[in-house]
């Protein structure tokens, strides 16, 4: 028994000694990668910078963002929008596609960002077929009057 116990403390030594592979391991904690964790910690610097900068400049800023509040998960991947930070705006739309609202279309198409529009588009695209959700059907209203009951 003793045997068996070495080999596995052996084996998990040998794992935990790889810096390489412990850094892969380490990267997924609770579900998000590095450059997702990495947004998450930029977020918070910025709520604090935020926040001892004063609440006038705070509210023009979330306004221009398409937010109500510092504290909305959104607001990681409005700012990568906003700053054309394409790889972000990834990492942060596979992390969690359900951020993906229309105010952050609004942003990428207002500022003419059409790999950031892509990236969105193919996410929601994405989300939906997973989820079996079905896209909107868009009515046509027709306004011609030879179509509609006379009164």
């Amino acid at each position: 028994m003793s045997l068996n116990h070495n080999m596995k403390s052996n084996g998990a030594q040998t794992v935990l000694s790889n810096n390489v592979l412990v850094a892969q391991i380490v990267c997924y904690q609770r579900g998000m990668t590095n450059a997702v964790r990495n947004e998450f910690r930029a977020w918070r610097a910025y709520i604090q910078e935020m926040q001892e900068g004063g609440m006038y400049s705070l509210f023009g800023m979330l306004r221009s963002m398409l937010l109500t509040s510092l504290t909305d998960p959104r607001f990681m991947l409005h700012q990568a929008i906003i700053e054309n930070r394409a790889n972000s705006v990834l990492h942060l739309v596979e992390y969690e596609p359900k951020w993906i609202t229309p105010s952050a279309f609004t942003l990428a198409r207002k500022r003419k960002f059409e790999d950031i529009v892509e990236i969105l588009h193919q996410h929601t695209t994405e989300y939906r077929r997973v989820h079996g959700i079905e896209p909107r059907k868009i009515l046509k209203v027709s306004h011609d009057k030879s179509q509609m009951g006379t009164q």
